[in-house]
């Protein structure tokens, strides 16, 4: 037999669903960080307007109380 026949016991059936398997669930492992990363850079984008809008506030008060 040469290299390029396999033999009959080879485990390439089996490999292939789990190849598949493992691939789905990366891809799915994978959108999962990534909605999570967009949550929190949404998040923290929040937080940062709404000290921006605290700091405006402030300022417009200061201003108008010399």
């Amino acid at each position: 037999m040469d290299d390029t026949q396999t033999p009959k016991s080879s485990p390439t059936p089996n490999v292939r669903p789990t190849l598949v398997r493992l691939s789905t669930e990366l891809a799915e492992a994978f959108e999962d960080y990534r909605h999570e990363k967009q949550k929190q850079q949404r998040r923290h984008v929040t937080k940062r307007e709404l000290v921006e809008q605290s700091l405006w506030k402030l300022i417009a008060r200061s201003e108008s109380n010399p």
